[in-house]
Protein backbone atom coordinates (compact mmCIF):
# COMPACT_ATOMS: atom_id res chain seq x y z
CA UNK A 1 0.00 0.00 0.00
CA UNK A 2 1.41 3.46 -1.09
CA UNK A 3 0.29 6.56 1.40
CA UNK A 4 0.76 9.86 -0.19
CA UNK A 5 0.40 13.06 1.96
CA UNK A 6 0.02 15.70 -0.56
CA UNK A 7 -0.36 18.88 1.48
CA UNK A 8 2.86 17.83 3.81
CA UNK A 9 4.91 21.03 3.45
CA UNK A 10 8.57 21.89 5.01
CA UNK A 11 8.14 22.70 9.06
CA UNK A 12 10.83 24.14 11.46
CA UNK A 13 10.27 21.65 14.33
CA UNK A 14 12.67 21.68 17.59
CA UNK A 15 15.58 19.42 18.10
CA UNK A 16 15.24 17.23 20.68
CA UNK A 17 17.06 17.94 23.76
CA UNK A 18 17.89 20.91 22.26
CA UNK A 19 16.80 24.91 21.93
CA UNK A 20 18.11 24.49 18.31
CA UNK A 21 15.59 23.97 15.52
CA UNK A 22 15.42 22.37 12.26
CA UNK A 23 13.78 22.45 8.78
CA UNK A 24 11.60 18.68 8.21
CA UNK A 25 10.64 17.98 4.91
CA UNK A 26 10.40 13.58 5.09
CA UNK A 27 7.45 11.79 6.16
CA UNK A 28 7.98 8.86 7.99
CA UNK A 29 5.61 6.00 9.14
CA UNK A 30 6.69 4.57 12.42
CA UNK A 31 4.72 1.92 14.18
CA UNK A 32 4.89 0.53 17.57
CA UNK A 33 3.59 -3.41 19.17
CA UNK A 34 2.96 -3.47 22.44
CA UNK A 35 2.47 -6.16 24.81
CA UNK A 36 0.30 -5.61 27.51
CA UNK A 37 0.50 -7.48 30.72
CA UNK A 38 -2.80 -10.11 29.88
CA UNK A 39 -1.23 -10.62 27.10
CA UNK A 40 -2.85 -8.90 24.10
CA UNK A 41 -0.65 -6.96 21.46
CA UNK A 42 -2.00 -3.19 20.78
CA UNK A 43 -0.43 -1.90 17.48
CA UNK A 44 -0.09 1.58 16.79
CA UNK A 45 0.70 3.61 13.64
CA UNK A 46 1.14 6.92 13.10
CA UNK A 47 2.54 8.41 9.50
CA UNK A 48 3.45 12.71 9.90
CA UNK A 49 6.59 14.89 9.91
CA UNK A 50 8.11 13.19 12.90
CA UNK A 51 10.90 10.72 13.83
CA UNK A 52 10.15 7.59 15.03
CA UNK A 53 12.11 8.35 18.63
CA UNK A 54 9.58 11.12 18.86
CA UNK A 55 6.82 8.56 18.20
CA UNK A 56 8.39 6.21 21.38
CA UNK A 57 8.93 9.44 23.41
CA UNK A 58 5.23 10.38 23.39
CA UNK A 59 4.07 6.80 24.03
CA UNK A 60 6.64 6.34 27.15
CA UNK A 61 5.76 10.05 28.18
CA UNK A 62 2.39 8.43 29.28
CA UNK A 63 3.76 5.18 30.07
CA UNK A 64 4.58 5.01 34.23
CA UNK A 65 7.66 5.18 35.80
CA UNK A 66 7.29 2.15 38.11
CA UNK A 67 7.24 -0.25 34.86
CA UNK A 68 9.90 -1.59 33.38
CA UNK A 69 12.31 -0.40 30.52
CA UNK A 70 10.68 -1.49 27.29
CA UNK A 71 12.74 -3.30 25.19
CA UNK A 72 12.58 -1.10 21.93
CA UNK A 73 13.88 -2.73 18.72
CA UNK A 74 14.78 -0.31 15.41
CA UNK A 75 17.57 0.90 13.33
CA UNK A 76 20.40 2.07 15.37
CA UNK A 77 19.78 6.25 13.71
CA UNK A 78 20.13 8.51 16.89
CA UNK A 79 17.03 9.95 15.73
CA UNK A 80 14.74 6.19 16.32
CA UNK A 81 15.52 6.40 20.09
CA UNK A 82 13.75 7.40 23.20
CA UNK A 83 14.96 10.43 24.70
CA UNK A 84 11.99 10.83 27.53
CA UNK A 85 12.71 7.66 29.64
CA UNK A 86 15.30 4.86 29.64
CA UNK A 87 14.97 1.74 27.43
CA UNK A 88 16.70 -1.43 26.35
CA UNK A 89 17.54 -1.09 23.24
CA UNK A 90 17.65 -4.31 20.60
CA UNK A 91 19.53 -2.58 17.50
CA UNK A 92 18.38 -4.32 14.35
CA UNK A 93 20.95 -6.66 12.86
CA UNK A 94 19.56 -6.81 9.42
CA UNK A 95 20.65 -3.22 8.94
CA UNK A 96 23.98 -3.53 10.81
CA UNK A 97 24.63 -6.23 8.30
CA UNK A 98 23.24 -4.30 5.51
CA UNK A 99 26.30 -1.70 6.29
CA UNK A 100 29.11 -3.81 6.04
CA UNK A 101 27.67 -5.48 2.96
CA UNK A 102 27.63 -1.72 1.08
CA UNK A 103 31.33 -1.60 2.42
CA UNK A 104 32.78 -4.91 1.16
CA UNK A 105 33.89 -3.84 -2.61
CA UNK A 106 35.40 -0.91 -0.94
CA UNK A 107 38.16 -2.95 0.79
CA UNK A 108 38.53 -6.43 -1.91
CA UNK A 109 41.74 -7.58 0.08
CA UNK A 110 40.19 -7.35 3.37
Amino acid sequence: MHLLIFDAKPIEKKVRNSDKTRTRTGVYTSGVIATQADNRDIVLFETNIGYAGEFIDSILHKRAKSKAKPIIMSDALASNRPTEREAVLSLCNSHARRQFVDVINHFPDE
